[in-house]
């Protein structure tokens, strides 16, 4: 498995799209998880890791609802 797909799986798992098994490969579950993360940040759903879709992974869920005022 390369960096990037350890990177990718690792992203989608933390925006709750990815609860595949990691299998060092580029799989129908990575497939899935990319098209469920794109439709639910409105982007293309292209099943692939585009350009649009890497940037919108980069940001942490976490910490954009931590900002968020109670």
């Amino acid at each position: 498995m390369s960096d990037f797909d350890q990177w990718l799986i690792q992203r989608l798992r933390l925006h709750g799209t990815y609860a595949g098994v990691v299998d060092g490969a580029h799989g129908r579950a990575t497939i899935e998880a990319l098209k469920r993360f794109q439709h639910a940040e409105c982007l293309p759903e292209t099943k692939q890791a585009d350009e649009a879709t890497v940037e919108a992974l980069r940001y942490d869920p976490h910490e954009l609802q931590t900002a968020l005022p109670s």
